[in-house]
C-alpha cells in the first residue's frame, strides 16, 4: 500500500477535532517557517547592500551572467546526480 493510500486511512479515522488540532499546527509550523524565510533573505539583502550591491547594478546582471555564474560554480552538483523529472521538449512534468 502506498504512503498516500495509508495517509488517507489515518485521516479518515481521525476525529474532526484532531484534525483541526493538525491544521492549526501546520499553519503554525508554515507561518514559522516563512517568518524565518523573511530573516534571511532580510539579512541577505542587508550583507548585499553593506557590499555595494544597488537595485541599479541587479538590473545590469544578465539571465546569461547568472547562468554562466551558477554553471561554473559547484553549488549545484548535487543536481547531477538527480534525475531529470520535467520533460525537456515542454517543461511539463514527467
Amino acid at each position: 500500500m502506498t504512503t498516500k493510500k495509508l495517509l488517507l486511512q489515518e485521516i479518515e479515522l481521525m476525529s474532526e477535532k484532531q484534525l483541526s488540532e493538525m491544521l492549526i499546527l501546520a499553519q503554525k509550523i508554515r507561518q514559522k517557517s516563512s517568518e524565518k524565510l523573511s530573516k534571511l533573505m532580510d539579512e541577505i539583502s542587508e550583507k548585499a547592500q553593506a557590499k555595494g550591491l544597488t537595485p541599479e547594478i541587479l538590473e545590469e546582471i544578465t539571465t546569461e551572467q547568472i547562468i554562466d555564474l551558477a554553471n561554473s560554480s559547484s553549488a549545484f552538483n548535487f543536481l547531477n546526480n538527480e534525475p531529470d523529472i520535467y520533460n525537456l521538449e515542454d517543461g511539463e512534468a514527467i
